[in-house]
């Protein structure tokens, strides 16, 4: 067997399972191991920042807590970014590491930029792509005009990522997109995995690390390595209370109106001991939190109210936010139940509806601010005034709340007294509570209900307890349980199947079987404010029984708000005639997806593999895919983004092509290799294998595309004048007929192994030049790409190319070099 390939003068395809690290190359500059710089900061005072400013040793891994290093990237403008010029001109640098391919990474560009631009006089902030075949002209296309970028994107030329914030040895993981924070002293105080979309969670992290206040964090043994840091572990307690809560008459003085009339009291039980309490602001117009800048430490203050008159007694206060976004967090409870979260910093007194009465009685309100260990933003605290009561009639804003449909629990019998009628409506398939056109009736299956403070329903799937009378409900219960934890509220709405299920595996495993026992895990939301209407459905595009609608010709929206497992929103189509429809997603991030009947049986799958992608200079990511419908035919697009943890829209776009259709797209499954290994050693694979299509020689001595009914299809056209996926130079896709050119049908071969003198060499030179010729004369209206037909010779010298440029003896290799028709449409072509 003829031995390896004696040289490579191009870049050659990706290989899936097999990974490619960086070189070992140290950044070329000699510094004193450290130094003191003296900085005048954006506030304008001048302190002291200790800084190493040597290059960073080779096999060092850093975490958070480490002190950074010296380290150069590449701006596309073509000058150098030196970190610590950064951190001296700064008060915070953030490096966010991304790559062009990556979807999340281009989700976090729209908020990145506009937090930046708020902070840029005290931030530094550099997005460093980790793909080597990324260019400027990439850069600068995708991400600095599309997104109108002004921070700096650089390439990462010395592999700084791969080499020591990367490691897939390491708890960080490995993947983008991957940012971390080094603040004005050097230490890298924030290492974050995956993307963060939100503007103000990244304008919060800015206003933490840049505060004229700011004060470093003190690190323990799981951040930082000994070397470097310099940190000592941090195995102090939480600071004690040291403040005491006024009086409840000053309290009530400061903050209630004439409406409400009720006093304060402090923590009870076992969280009084710990409980920093609530205190007068420094005018007395509002209560705040005591524990400011007490990492892990809660502050509660209670207050216990009477309704009266439900239409007059919604519990209403002011609130005016200045904490460390996402991090910091004022929980506001009624009766122990979560209702509302605050965080972050407000520019002005907003308002929280606490509580919306539905019946009689008296309640809880509590509010507990809690501090995490990482640091402080703005004032640190959350300040509170105005406890009133309003009419339901002056609510300001659209909201809607959370219903139990039990009510009126007696504490002697332990059962609820009261339930919200409920009413069919068979056009949506739904329960709803009252009419048909009331709010809909929602079962909770995943967490803890009413019914049960310890078990829910999905618990009891888990547990095996839902076998009654020989039926099992655990598949049906888990589907349910499934759109529910994809739901938009955690709920699902209640179908005739879901309310048997539910009556038989609740009563069975409750302590009182009743007819009305089920509802205790059901649930419906009440609008209020001034335009609030009922909400729809929280499974809506989760499932085919609820489906998105689409239409032909017009594009349909399909929003992705949570990361959705198992993926994908399904889109309802129905044929308006027999004929080819053609079926597309628009969104700036790539998709896929699948057209599937009604019995989701799969009737295509979308791939990026077609002509018009492998060849254009910045293949288009979104899905494209054909069916052939019969007339009323209905089949759902099931659509989703290509990385999981994407969230944002794209749309669905339907339209008729005609009674048939031939679309060109690769003869293989992919442009990539995979590989076969029982032993999962990916760097000593089994075996690599190229998946392609079937294929047979015609009579008339050309390849044809085999389908599944063993029928021959479309001839096989090898692509020889346009961009392929195998080639590249320079970093960019190139053609054979340029390999051609440049002399790269010239194939030097080891005989062996042992013995580099001795070679073989084997010319297709002149072979392809035939077939260049060939496909250039082809050219026309009809060919405008001027693909040619496959016969054995052509076949196998597009076979050697492959096995000398890519891997030696992968069975049909070159059938990644060419195209077929596949055909769409009641006829065989």
């Amino acid at each position: 067997m003829l031995g390896k390939k004696l040289k490579t003068i191009l870049c050659l395809a990706f290989v899936t399972l097999l990974t490619v690290t960086g070189c070992n190359l140290n950044p070329s500059v000699e510094e004193p191991t450290s130094e003191e710089i003296t900085t005048e900061t954006s506030t304008g005072t001048s302190e002291e920042k200790s800084l190493i400013t040597e290059p960073i040793p080779d096999n060092l891994i850093l975490h958070k807590g480490d002190q950074m290093y010296d380290t150069y990237f590449e701006s596309i403008n073509g000058y150098s970014i030196d970190i610590m010029s950064e951190l001296s001109m700064k008060d915070l640098v953030v490096i966010n590491f991304f790559a062009s391919w990556c979807g999340p990474c281009q989700s976090e560009f729209p908020a990145m930029e506009e937090a930046y631009r708020e902070y840029s006089n005290d931030v530094s902030f550099i997005a460093v792509t980790v793909e080597s075949n990324d260019t400027v002209n990439i850069l600068k296309k995708q991400f600095k005009e599309k997104y109108d970028v002004t921070f700096e994107l650089a390439f990462d030329k010395n592999y700084f990522w791969a080499k020591h914030i990367a490691d897939p040895g390491t708890k960080d993981g490995y993947g983008v997109p991957q940012t971390i924070f080094v603040d004005r002293y050097g230490t890298i105080v924030e290492h974050h995995i995956g993307s963060i979309v939100s503007a103000n969670t990244w304008k919060g992290l800015f206003a933490k690390y840049t505060g004229a206040d700011y004060v470093p964090p003190v690190f323990g043994d799981n951040g930082g390595n000994s070397s470097s840091s310099g940190s000592t572990p941090d195995t102090s307690l939480p600071d004690l209370p040291t403040e005491k809560m006024p009086p409840s008459s000053e309290i009530e003085a400061a903050i209630n109106d004439e409406s409400y009339n009720f006093g304060y009291y402090n923590a009870t039980g076992n969280d009084a001991a710990n409980n920093w309490p609530w205190v007068l602001s420094d005018d007395a117009s509002s209560i705040h939190p005591s524990n400011i800048e007490k990492d892990n430490t809660y502050s509660i203050i209670n207050t216990d109210f009477e309704v009266t008159d439900i239409y007059n007694n919604v519990l209403t206060f002011d609130y005016l936010s200045s904490t460390e976004q996402s991090y910091d967090i004022l929980y506001v409870l009624i009766d122990q139940t979560i209702v509302k979260e605050i965080s972050g910093h407000e520019k002005e007194w907003k308002t929280a509806y606490a509580y919306v009465p539905i019946e009689l009685g008296t309640h809880t309100l509590s509010l507990v601010y809690v501090k995490d260990e990482g640091g402080s933003a703005g004032d640190d605290t959350v300040y509170v005034k105005n406890m009133r009561f309003i009419s339901v009639n002056d609510i300001e804003e659209n909201m809607h709340v959370k219903r139990p449909v039990a009510s009126g629990y007696d504490s002697k019998t332990n059962k609820y007294t009261s339930y919200m009628p409920i009413v069919f409506n068979s056009e949506d398939g739904y329960y709803h509570i009252e009419q048909t056109n009331g709010p809909l009736l929602l079962a909770e299956l995943v967490k803890v209900s009413h019914w049960s403070s310890e078990q829910s329903v999905y618990g009891l799937v888990v547990e095996e307890k839902v076998t009654v009378d020989n039926v099992d409900y655990s598949e049906l219960l888990t589907y349910y349980a499934q759109l529910g934890n994809n739901s938009t509220n955690g709920l699902t709405p209640v179908t005739q199947e879901l309310m048997n299920a539910l009556k038989v595996v609740i009563n069975a495993n409750g302590d009182d079987p009743s007819e009305n026992q089920w509802l205790e895990v059901c649930y419906y939301y009440s609008p209020y404010g001034p335009s609030a209407e009922q909400l729809g459905s929280p499974i809506y595009g989760l499932c085919p029984m609820d489906p998105i609608k689409g239409s032909l010709g017009t594009n349909t929206v399909v929003n992705f708000e949570k990361v959705l497992v198992p993926r994908g929103k399904y889109v309802e189509f129905t044929a308006p005639k027999a004929g080819v429809y053609e079926f597309i997603t628009i969104s700036p991030y790539a998709t896929f997806g699948a057209i599937v009947n009604k019995d989701l049986s799969v009737i295509n799958e979308s791939t990026y593999y077609t002509f018009e992608k492998i060849t254009a200079e910045e293949p288009d990511e979104n899905l494209k895919m054909y069916a052939y419908l019969d007339a009323n035919q209905t089949v759902y697009l099931r659509v989703a983004f290509h990385f999981p943890d994407q969230t944002g829209s794209m749309n669905v776009g339907i339209s008729y092509v005609g009674d048939t259709y031939d679309y060109l797209v690769l003869a293989s499954d992919s442009t990539a290799f995979t590989t076969k290994d029982e032993d999962f050693n990916i760097d000593d694979p089994d075996q690599i294998i190229s998946i392609n299509v079937p294929v047979e020689m015609d009579s008339d001595g050309y390849y044809r595309h085999v389908r599944d009914d063993k029928t021959l299809g479309s001839y096989i056209y090898a692509d020889l004048l346009n961009p392929s996926s195998m080639f590249f130079i320079d970093g960019k896709r190139t053609s054979l007929k340029e390999i051609v050119n440049q002399g790269g049908a010239r194939l030097e071969w080891y005989l062996d192994e042992n013995d580099l003198e001795k070679t073989l060499v084997e010319d297709l030179t002149d072979t392809f030049n035939k077939y260049i010729k060939e496909a250039e004369d082809s050219v026309s209206d009809d060919n405008p790409y001027g693909l040619i037909k496959v016969n054995e010779e052509l076949a196998g010298a597009l076979q050697r190319i492959m096995d000398y440029y890519t891997f030696y003896g992968v069975e049909n290799s070159w059938l990644k070099l060419c195209y077929y028709y596949d055909h769409y449409g009641p006829t065989t072509k």
